[in-house]
């Protein structure tokens, strides 16, 4: 495990383009510049990130940490792109303020990498958002060749839609409405209806009542416009979305985690731990839910690659307050199983409660996918033993 400081978020990318992935990790409180060191509170500092570089074998070195910039030190998520073209990947966080009302920089900081593992903070400031600025999805929803931001906005119940001016800022901003109390949380982008533009999904907590706790989706127009939500109800909070051709059809899958901990839509239902899985039919519309039971107690966050070789997407749950992640084995035909020994302990009692993040990448370059796990002082790596374990 690699020892870090309060660390809610994380993104994969090449930041030194040695041919080695790495490691950014978000550290949301004040940050001082001691011995290279996030330190937690410290009067006037701001939220950084932490660079770990791969080494190739699954091994880091770091953290390297560098500021967010001012006014920056309750930042949620991160994310990565190329926002200014220069060709070096950067990354960019949401920070959603300060106090129960969340005033100050409510948005999102763009961090520009040099291509050598370093980054600053855009000469072009932060870009504001609804408050409660939460997921973050990447893509060129304008189609003009520049990266722009989709930004979950929790408290104002909208999407605001950033389209970037290709010099790590922003051209123009707009939102998608919700209805009141929706909440979306998480977000994802794919081209669910198969025509050439990238559309949105939501995970939106809702409130109990309505609106429900559901799933959203939001066709694209290739302009940065998006169509009227059609919502798919759970009967839980969803946590997050991943996306895939989970049964192998052609068409853009949803699969959205649901955890016990939270209400249930109907008290009376006796609540377990499902992945709530909607199959797209290549029009923007999805059948479903499908709801799979988990064989683990807390599930909060997810992946989806194939773990073990036999070309069908399996999906990796971990716990927020266990120290467990279960791996799910896909048929493709949109049917999982628990993998044997499922679920497997990646922690240790003693670690942080509060579980922060799970990515999927070969860090070891075998050729088989890895997985990295953020609770909120330590970072695990996990690597494939080549079975699906």
């Amino acid at each position: 495990p690699i020892e870090l400081t309060d660390s809610w978020s994380a993104v994969i990318g090449d930041f030194n383009e040695d041919g080695h992935l790495d490691i950014a990790v978000l550290c949301p409180l004040y940050y001082a510049a001691i011995a290279g060191k996030c330190c937690g509170y410290v009067e006037g500092g701001t939220a950084a990130v932490g660079i770990l570089l791969g080494n190739g074998d699954g091994t880091f070195s770091g953290p390297t940490f560098f500021p967010v910039g001012d006014g920056s030190w309750n930042c949620y998520r991160i994310a990565t792109g190329d926002f200014n073209g220069d060709g070096h990947l950067d990354l960019t966080v949401t920070n959603p303020g300060t106090g129960d009302y969340h005033v100050g920089a409510v948005g999102v900081y763009l961090l520009l990498g040099d291509g050598k593992g370093a980054f600053k903070p855009s000469p072009k400031g932060w870009i504001r958002t609804g408050r409660e600025p939460s997921g973050m999805a990447v893509g060129d929803f304008d189609e003009d060749g520049d990266l722009d931001l989709a930004v979950a906005c929790i408290w104002d119940d909208r999407i605001t839609v950033i389209l970037g001016d290709g010099e790590g800022g922003a051209k123009s901003e707009s939102s998608v409405q919700f209805p009141r109390n929706t909440q979306p949380a998480s977000i994802v982008t794919a081209d669910f209806n198969g025509d050439g533009h990238l559309d949105l999904a939501t995970a939106n907590y809702g409130t109990g009542e309505p609106p429900y706790p559901s799933v959203s989706v939001m066709l694209g127009d290739g302009k940065g416009g998006f169509a009227k939500a059609k919502d798919y109800q759970v009967i839980k909070r969803p946590e997050a979305l991943v996306v895939g051709d989970f049964n192998e059809d052609g068409y853009v899958d949803i699969a959205a985690i649901n955890s016990a901990k939270l209400v249930s839509i109907k008290p009376e239902i006796v609540v377990k731990n499902y992945v709530s899985l909607f199959y797209g039919d290549g029009t923007g519309g999805f059948v479903g839910p499908n709801n799979l039971n988990t064989d683990i107690t807390d599930p909060y966050r997810m992946a989806v690659a194939d773990f073990n070789g036999d070309g069908h997407l399996d999906l990796a749950l971990v716990g927020d307050s266990s120290y467990e992640v279960s791996l799910l084995l896909g048929d493709g035909e949109g049917k999982f199983q628990s993998c044997h020994g499922s679920p497997f302990l990646y922690g240790r009692e003693g670690l942080s409660p509060g579980f922060s993040w799970v990515g999927v990448a070969d860090f070891d370059e075998d050729g088989y996918p890895d997985l990295g796990i953020l609770r909120h002082d330590t970072l695990m790596i996990k690597l494939n033993n080549r079975e699906g374990e």
